[in-house]
């Protein structure tokens, strides 16, 4: 089971989830991989703890970056939830 990435100290955090989706996996392991998104603030300064076990590294994305990556190297509902995102308002 995956563990979250910790360390975030959210200036704002949506209570409950912005977003839902639902992706079949590939791979060695092929399974229905459940998300739940939840929309937070943070700062490049603030520090995170990640499983090593499932990242190698972390690095931050601006929007405008994150719109012009390939959804299959990130995951393929991002583009989705920008939008949604972009649609607001939201609680």
């Amino acid at each position: 089971m995956s563990r979250p990435v910790s360390g975030c100290r959210p200036a704002a955090t949506s209570t409950a989830p912005f977003f839902l989706t639902v992706t079949e996996t590939v791979g060695d392991d092929p399974h229905r991989d459940v998300s739940l998104w939840y929309v937070h603030e943070s700062s490049h300064l603030d520090g995170l703890t990640l499983d090593p076990r499932e990242y190698a590294e972390i690095r931050w994305w601006a929007l405008d970056e994150l719109r012009r990556a390939d959804p299959i190297a990130l995951d393929p509902h991002l583009g989705r939830m920008l939008d949604k995102l972009d649609a607001g308002p939201w609680s």
